[in-house]
């Protein structure tokens, strides 16, 4: 996937806000000394050369630094602009100012023809008498200044004959508008090292898509300090260019509770993006109507910082599904109609509680509707008003801070199900976020220091001391003897000598990585317990004696038994089989376990079974019992030899009935105890052929299949039943030879590495699935793949086999349409881009041809690593409208593109719209692609796809000389930046900006 954004926004201060480069014996004492006095009378810090009488033959430093510290520079062209070394020194320090500051450059056209400026005709000819003027060696110099004519002569600015009829007046006071214009896009200052803003501005980037047409409201959320301000100014700066108006709304909860508050927020709003200081809107209700009503047409920007109640985007931003709960009369699934209900019940029919807990529950899941009502049940019936409080209390009372507490301190990078599974099992309500916590100790001095001196107490409820594997830290058992009310215990690689039955017994959490004895004493009595995490660990068996002992209870609350990587583990107790309530078990990493308990059947809650890397032969039959079993994974297991592996998982897959059954297939009878199942995984498990059965399809709840680095040849065609699957692995599984008709609704297919892969059929697929193809070395098509609508990436690196005419007709229509990427193995770049040029530059233009309409463009380029045998390449591409100056840039950020000594093409399609239809016929366009230094881009072409074309593009097309402008392929969004936009409308010289001969610039 590829995401893109803007360059960084500047952060440089500039000294000047004008520069105006003019030619004195021309304009000093008229038309630039006007524009001059107009500046400042507006509140602009131009800069005027006044020197009159210059000495020597180089441009002086003082005007250097002036026109590298302005923001903007404005160009005078006038009769004898091009007879003065000076100016054109001048010239061509602003235009490289404009490429490597990214100033912005306004030219104006007084009383010259802006194609003879463009052209070096007439007074803006390098005439032989001119250069002998110069001296010798003067002839880049001149090459120098005519590139620097030409490039600021096609920029857009104004032609004062084709301006307000010639009056110099009207024409100063436009320009000096547009300059205000721009001077007023200020960015917002981030913050003095700014550090990690990057990935979450692209994240912000793919929520907002600042070039749809969609309205898009996205909120940041978090405590006090974590940067939401600091992102969202970033965001701000990073997109305002993309719309028509813009206003970033700060200190927004403090301003609305002070008198009119809301209403100065909406007229701040409507004031910043109509520009305008005389809005006034009177009360809050008509401050929402006018922002409809006047902003409605209007692509608008706003943020709205520093919001903590729902009122006060409500009076900038009103929704009209105004439904408190499902946003509509009734619930949207049947699941929340009981619970809507006993939410009414519970909150005696009153209605501001009906709107508070609605407002609240919106969105939610059912697990936080139940957290809720569990809740309501408890609070007291004569208490009706403390209903109301739920909401509030689940964001601002101490009980949040607490459950917030217990997360810092134990479960910082903890998965998420993890810690609601401990703080759950502590009765606490952890998924609506309520709970009831004290004190905690978790700073390692501190926790040593109560341990050793044996200070604890009984207020003490969690505690935490993680150490290094090295750490030869040893404790008494005693010294917990005061702390019998903490619940979550972590001492990891921590030795505890002496009586455990000193250890607290209201814990839930006991999470002791590198257990130092070899089994669980009977002495340690922790009835209460919800999860045991104890891995890295010197356990030879969990209990003595291989059975859960009457002094350690029945452990009727254990939800999560974890015991990965213990290398000296050799097998699990028959008895574990009784904890009906554990709902994980993972035995990942455990190297010598070699089977499953027989009856792990009866371990009804069961829905995680994770036994990676062990050398399990075979899977009991009891396993179809477990009807709530969603994830099942047995990567690795290569102690098991293949021809025996069906006994391993998929003998309990076979429905056949009335069949022998051998030592290694303990068939059973029905699949319907594995309807729950949504993910497994078999990688590395040296799976053959006839591992797996006909019958896989009536795993219909299965969502992720991994069948990578196994031996089969081929798959079941029983694999299209899947018909909730959406992703498959088959990476590295080196026999295959081919795919069967695969389900519709797959996603993602990852193939790589199948080096015996021939053929794969997607002509049952609605939409193209990514798919990752990398080295499969035999394969020659994909039929169907052609026809369908481009919408992600494909990549097929290294598949050398390709047919010829697979490849073209891929090529073709996957450059005419939709929205996607192919990467496939190639050096030529086919004959259909009609503008190929040798680098990583090209440009074009937007045909003129009426008939014809242009709906996009398609990019292509050959491209391969430098030197080193395999490097990663992030592209960055650039679109410039040199007519418009708008320019869109796009980062290939989350998925880089792999890149070896081999020639590879990139080919993808990019639709106008990405560019917000700005751009238009006859328009000069540049495209820009850069791989990094490690990467060399060979070739690059473009082909513009048009609608109804009655002429061929090329007749349309004018190919650039090659060292001045670019082509780039990707396609996820677009962010378009305004430099500048003519007010007037059309360019200020014939239109086109080309030469009309067809000639090189």
């Amino acid at each position: 996937m590829a995401a893109f954004f803007p360059p960084s926004s500047p952060t440089r201060r500039w000294t000047y806000d004008v520069f105006l480069s003019f030619r004195g014996e021309d304009t000093r004492k008229t038309f630039t000394d006007h524009l001059y006095f107009a500046l400042k009378d507006a509140g602009v810090n131009a800069f005027r050369d006044d020197n009159e009488l210059r000495r020597g033959k180089d441009i002086g430093s003082e005007l250097l630094n002036a026109i590298q510290e302005s923001r903007i520079s404005v160009i005078v062209f006038s009769a004898n602009y091009a007879d003065s070394r000076w100016c054109l020194e001048e010239l061509a320090e602003i235009v490289e100012c404009r490429k490597r500051l990214r100033q912005l450059v306004l030219p104006i056209f007084y009383n010259v023809d802006p194609s003879d400026v463009r052209k070096h005709r007439g007074s803006f000819e390098f005439g032989e008498a001119f250069v002998n003027k110069l001296g010798a060696d003067m002839e880049k110099l001149v090459s120098r200044w005519k590139s620097a004519l030409t490039e600021a002569a096609n920029l857009s600015g104004w032609d004062l004959s084709k301006t307000c009829n010639g009056h110099e007046a009207k024409f100063i006071k436009k320009i000096v508008a547009k300059i205000l214009q721009e001077l007023n896009h200020t960015y917002l200052h981030v913050a003095n090292h700014p550090v990690g803003l990057d990935s979450r501005v692209r994240r912000m980037n793919l929520l907002l898509s600042p070039g749809s047409n969609d309205i898009r409201i996205v909120g940041i959320w978090g405590m006090s300090g974590m940067g939401k301000t600091t992102i969202a100014k970033a965001v701000y700066n990073q997109f305002f260019h993309c719309f028509d108006g813009k206003s970033f709304l700060e200190n927004v909860s403090e301003i609305s509770k002070q008198p009119d508050g809301l209403i100065r927020l909406q007229e701040q709003l409507l004031s910043d993006i109509l520009k305008s200081k005389k809005v006034k809107v009177g009360n809050v209700d008509r401050g929402i109507t006018v922002i409809k009503e006047r902003l409605c047409n209007r692509r608008v920007l706003a943020v709205v910082d520093d919001v903590d109640q729902i009122e006060q985007l409500n009076a900038i931003a009103r929704r009209r599904d105004c439904c408190h709960a499902f946003g509509k009369n009734g619930p949207i699934k049947k699941d929340y109609g009981q619970l809507s209900k006993d939410m009414i019940s519970y909150s005696g029919g009153l209605p501001l509680a009906l709107e508070v807990l609605g407002s609240f529950l919106r969105d939610k899941e059912i697990l936080e509707w139940k957290d809720v009502l569990e809740k309501l049940k408890m609070i007291p019936h004569d208490q009706i008003l403390n209903k109301l409080r739920i909401s509030i209390d689940a964001l601002e009372d101490d009980k949040l801070k607490d459950i917030f507490l217990d997360i810092a301190c134990f479960f910082i990078g903890v998965d998420k199900d993890y810690a609601i599974t401990i703080l759950d099992g502590c009765g606490l309500f952890p998924t609506i976020g309520i709970g009831v916590l004290t004190r905690r100790l978790w700073f390692p001095q501190d926790v040593l220091s109560v341990l050793e001196k044996h200070t604890g107490t009984d207020s003490i409820e969690g505690l935490t001391l993680n150490l290094p594997r090295s750490s030869e830290v040893h404790l008494r058992a005693d010294a917990f003897a005061k702390m019998q009310n903490m619940r979550l215990l972590q001492l990891n690689h921590v030795s505890v000598t002496g009586d455990y039955e000193h250890l607290p017994k209201e814990l839930a959490w006991l999470c002791w990585h590198g257990f130092p004895l070899n089994h669980i004493p009977n002495n340690f009595q922790q009835a209460n317990l919800v999860a045991i995490d104890m891995q890295y660990s010197n356990l030879r068996q969990v209990w003595k004696d291989n059975k859960v002992h009457q002094s350690i209870g029945s452990l009727d609350k254990l939800v999560l038994l974890k015991v990965k990587d213990c290398p000296n583990l050799k097998n699990l107790p028959r008895s574990i089989c009784k904890l009906k309530s554990v709902e994980t078990l993972d035995l990942s990493g455990c190297l010598t376990i070699d089977q499953l308990p027989e009856d792990i059947g009866d371990m009804e809650s069961l829905t995680r079974l994770l036994a990676d890397n062990t050398v399990i032969r075979q899977v009991p039959f009891s396993i179809v019992r477990l009807k709530n079993l969603r994830h099942l994974s047995l990567r690795g297991c290569r102690g098991t030899p293949s021809s025996t592996l069906p006994s391993l998982i998929w003998s309990w897959l076979s429905s056949r009935r009335n069949h022998p059954v051998s030592q290694y297939n303990l068939l059973p009878t029905s699949l319907s105890g594995l309807s729950s199942l949504t993910k497994l995984s078999l990688r590395d498990c040296n799976l053959s052929h006839d591992a797996i059965p006909n019958d896989l399809g009536n795993l219909s709840c299965l969502e992720d299949l991994d069948l990578s680095g196994n031996n089969f040849t081929s798959l079941p065609d029983a694999m299209t039943c899947l018909y909730n699957l959406r992703i498959l692995q088959l990476d590295r599984c080196t026999r295959l030879e081919s795919l069967p008709k695969l389900p519709s609704s797959l996603m993602t297919l990852y193939a790589e590495d199948c080096s015996s892969l021939e053929r794969l059929s997607l002509s049952n697929f609605p939409h193209p699935p990514a798919l990752f193809l990398g080295n499969c070395h035999r394969l020659t098509d994909v039929p169907g793949l052609e026809k369908m609508e481009p919408q992600g990436h494909i990549w097929m690196q290294g598949c050398n086999s390709l047919s010829k005419t697979f490849k073209e007709t891929l090529l073709q229509e996957w450059s005419t349409r939709g929205f996607g990427g192919i990467y496939l193995p190639g050096k030529d770049i086919p004959n259909f881009f009609s503008h190929q040029s040798m680098s990583s530059l090209l440009s074009f233009q937007v045909p003129l041809n009426p008939e014809s309409t242009m709906k996009g463009f398609a990019m292509c380029i050959v491209y391969s690593a430098i030197n080193a045998d395999s490097v990663e390449a992030f592209p960055v591409i650039t679109v410039i409208n040199k007519t418009k100056t708008l320019d869109w840039t796009y980062r290939a950020t989350t998925s880089p593109i792999g890149v070896n000594r081999d020639d590879h093409l990139w080919v993808s399609h990019l639709p106008l719209y990405m560019f917000r239809n700005q751009l238009c016929k006859g328009d000069l366009v540049d495209v820009e692609v850069d791989l990094g230094e490690e990467v060399n881009v060979k070739r690059c072409g473009i082909h513009l796809v048009l609608e109804q074309a009655t002429k061929s593009v090329e007749d349309s097309m004018i190919v650039v000389d090659e060292e001045q402008v670019s082509v780039a392929c990707d396609q996820l969004g677009a962010y378009g930046k305004r430099r500048h936009e003519d007010d007037d409308g059309p360019p200020s010289d014939d239109g086109s900006g080309m030469d009309q001969e067809g000639n090189n610039l």
